[in-house]
């Protein structure tokens, strides 16, 4: 290392030189990375999008140790990710002692790493803390003006900064916030599109899952997600019944629920609608054996969800409904994957249902046509 200067890049090329422009803390980085930690706090669907940051990682520096740092269980889900050397839950006990104890105690453990180079790939304040306390002698994060949820110091606790310059969006989607931050590093053009190894031990025990439930593990299904956490981005579970008897009367293909385990009444009393071919596993597998049975699934359709991008990580192409959200930055780059946006002129608004009242209008008015058409392309194109 080099003191204050932090480390000097190796190699001196343009695109990294154009990379570096974007660097507004923290001077250029040169080799000695041994041990890397990134910190994706954010939602299942989060974690999965942080797949081409870690690749891209890995790809950079081969040699070196790369672990994350993920809420509860949710780096579960990355268990087949060969570029992971270790995954750190950050566990949310309710009790304020035991809490305090875990913090401390993975604080601790953190700190014995002796990372060479901590990242954090959002904008939150818990991610930043946790960053600095790991004593990283680099520790690099977007750089942010302080607004309403994003806290004057929390650009103080990084030792290198990286400005994504307006209007300079990429075709990343929404892997594009965390390949920008590695841009600080001299990292660009990495591939924006995850793409997740499915477990072995993952796949025989939804495969023994499968056998249990009657499902054929060869396939001639699709899994279906009706539910998010926001109701707002859902359609009418009518409305799925309609799509579930097109599939089995139109293309002699069965549905399969996949959901947690908050949803299993519902998706009990979607599966009661049409009950002949469907089949209820939500609440049935745990998260780290979702991205195996979604490699199963000849194609994935559902709401704006985790399982979208999940399903697409594993390779199976996939159909997303949308509502208020901007389908433009999270839905999935590459060719195979179908999306379905009302034609209203207000989408995205980008609210909580329209003027936040938890309704949304533009998946009220949705017709099943479009969804129907939308599957139908992404299963003929499929079987191409």
């Amino acid at each position: 290392m080099a003191g204050k200067a932090g480390f000097a890049l190796e190699e001196e090329t343009k695109d990294k030189r154009v990379s570096l422009d974007l660097l507004v803390k923290g001077r250029e980085i040169r080799g000695g990375v041994n041990r890397i930690l990134v910190c994706q706090l954010g939602d299942i669907g989060d974690v999965v999008w942080s797949l081409p940051a870690l690749r891209a990682l890995k790809e950079h520096y081969p040699e070196a140790r790369l672990s994350l740092l993920a809420r509860d269980d949710y780096g579960s889900i990355l268990e087949g990710a060969t570029s992971l050397d270790r995954i750190y839950p950050v566990k949310s006990s309710r009790n304020f002692i035991a809490r305090t104890r875990e913090q401390l105690g993975l604080i601790g453990l953190l700190r014995k790493e002796r990372f060479d180079l901590a990242i954090d790939l959002r904008a939150g304040d818990r991610g930043a803390i946790m960053i600095r306390l790991t004593s990283a002698p680099v520790r690099l994060g977007l750089y942010y003006k302080p607004v309403r949820g994003i806290p004057l110091w929390r650009n103080h606790l990084f030792s290198h900064l990286v400005l994504r310059k307006e209007g300079a969006r990429e075709s990343g989607g929404a892997a594009e916030q965390s390949l920008c931050i590695l841009k600080g590093l001299g990292i660009g053009n990495a591939d924006p599109i995850p793409k997740l190894e499915v477990a072995p031990g993952r796949l025989a025990e939804v495969k023994g899952l499968l056998a249990r439930e009657g499902i054929d593990p060869e396939g001639g299904w699709i899994t279906i997600n009706p539910f998010s956490r926001w109701s707002y981005k859902e359609i009418s579970l009518g409305k799925w019944e309609e799509i579930i008897r097109w599939l089995r009367n139109d293309w002699n293909l069965a549905t399969v629920i996949v959901g947690a385990p908050g949803e299993r009444k519902r998706a009990c009393d979607l599966a009661a609608l049409h009950p002949e071919g469907t089949f209820n596993l939500a609440g049935k597998t745990a998260l780290a054996q979702l991205p195996a049975l979604l490699s199963l699934s000849r194609l994935h359709a559902g709401v704006d969800s985790a399982a979208c991008i999940i399903s697409a990580s594993v390779g199976t192409p996939t159909v997303t409904i949308w509502g208020p959200s901007d389908w433009r930055e999270w839905a999935v780059p590459g060719v195979g994957h179908g999306n379905v946006v009302s034609p209203l002129p207000c989408v995205p608004c980008f609210r909580k249902g329209c003027d936040d009242s938890g309704r949304s209008r533009c998946l009220e008015e949705l017709e099943t046509k479009e969804i129907k058409r939308t599957i139908a392309r992404s299963l003929l194109r499929a079987a191409s």
